[in-house]
């Protein structure tokens, strides 16, 4: 008898109890050699798999999983990923509003907004549950919310169905199908005049804008959409006023109790004109240190966007 090989997944994740990989589809193995690349979803002891429509051997099946560079392999992989990335994202969503089963997947991935493009909301939603800080990730949520209500949606709490001591929020309305395909520059613009509307401060409206546009940004990178609405994000006004006297800096410099690490740090941005940890990781000896007796460097955290060097006087 021929060996059987055991195939390690692709990708595979956990969500909550649910397990997801990209695995070959090993069911109808003895009658064909060559198997479908699926995506397997355990649930309670049971599983359904999710067609990505590769089809390899055991041999091609490894070139595939450990493809790297440009070629037909590597392009048999984005397509997995893609179906993969898809199918976390409808269980992550399932799962948020407390109604999960095999069979609502299934139904969820049958519906038309899926088949004709990328669901907004959802890409959102497991876009921003990826971020590494819980206060990044809450971000993400609230730009959604606001996104959403400024549509005609409503944001909705209720008890979870497998577990009633367990609250869950989820946006409900007609716009929730909205295709990432289909955001236009109007739908931006309606956008801003609701957080105009309700009072958003001009920080507000710049942490929610970024995240629109870093999640739509993730989709272009990932071939998943072509093209996004221009965004101008307007910078909030900029604090003359706001200054610490001399005296108040020199508490800071000699500041000797718990959190006395973190003052050293803000003296040493302080006294570097405002760079961040970045800028200063980056900094390196040139002229001129030797004949002006100063560094320079460009602000990293503008750098895309306006060229601005900052000089350091060596004292």
């Amino acid at each position: 008898m021929p060996r059987q090989i055991k195939n390690i997944p692709i990708v595979q994740t956990q969500i909550e109890n649910i397990f997801i990989a990209a695995v070959p589809d090993k069911r109808k193995a003895k009658t064909c050699p060559i198997c479908p690349i699926s995506i397997r979803v355990t649930w309670k002891n049971e599983r359904s798999y999710f067609q990505t429509g590769i089809s390899a051997s055991d041999e091609d099946y490894e070139r595939i999983r450990k493809a790297t560079n440009k070629g037909a392999y590597s392009d048999a992989k984005k397509n997995i990923l893609t179906t993969f990335d898809k199918i976390v994202t409808r269980v992550k969503i399932l799962v948020s509003q407390g109604s999960f089963s095999l069979i609502k997947l299934k139904e969820s991935l049958n519906t038309k907004e899926v088949a004709d493009g990328i669901n907004l909301l959802d890409y959102w939603t497991s876009y921003g549950e990826t971020k590494k800080t819980a206060k990044t990730r809450d971000q993400y949520r609230q730009a959604a919310r606001s996104f959403y209500r400024a549509m005609g949606c409503t944001v909705v709490t209720e008890k979870s169905i497998d577990n009633p001591s367990r609250k869950i929020t989820y946006i409900k309305g007609a716009k929730t199908k909205l295709m990432a395909s289909q955001v236009s520059a109007n739908l931006i613009s309606k956008w801003e005049e609701y957080m105009d509307e309700k009072g958003l401060t001009a920080a507000s409206k710049s942490i929610y804008l970024r995240a629109f546009r870093a999640m739509m940004n993730s989709l272009i990178e990932a071939n998943l959409l072509k093209e996004r609405p221009k965004i101008t994000i307007k910078a909030g006004g900029r604090r003359k006023e706001d200054f610490l006297s001399v005296s108040d800096i020199v508490k800071i410099r000699d500041y000797q109790g718990q959190y006395k690490k973190y003052s050293d740090w803000w003296i040493i941005i302080y006294l570097c004109n405002g760079s961040n940890l970045k800028d200063i990781a980056n900094l390196r000896w040139g002229d001129d240190y030797f004949y002006r007796q100063e560094l320079t460097f460009i602000r990293a955290k503008i750098a895309d966007r306006v060229q601005v060097t900052v000089h350091i006087p060596v004292t």
